[in-house]
């Protein structure tokens, strides 16, 4: 059991390092390339699941809210 995570970068830049949080589990992802899709799956169930990708905000974003 686990929550498996998509992050897509829809960016006009590659981006760096960063941090998602998957209900106060973390997990590094080593950049994404421009238009690059990477998986992240953290072990463990619960209910909600609050996923927050750049968690620790390094990542400069033009739209951070979304």
């Amino acid at each position: 059991m686990g929550v498996r995570v998509w992050v897509t970068n829809n960016g006009q830049a590659a981006a760096g390092n960063f941090v998602v949080n998957v209900n106060g589990a973390e997990q590094t992802v080593n950049g994404l390339g421009i238009s690059e899709t990477k998986t992240v799956f953290l072990p463990g169930a619960s209910n909600p699941v609050n996923a927050v990708v750049d968690s620790t905000g390094v990542v400069a974003e033009s739209n951070e809210s979304n």
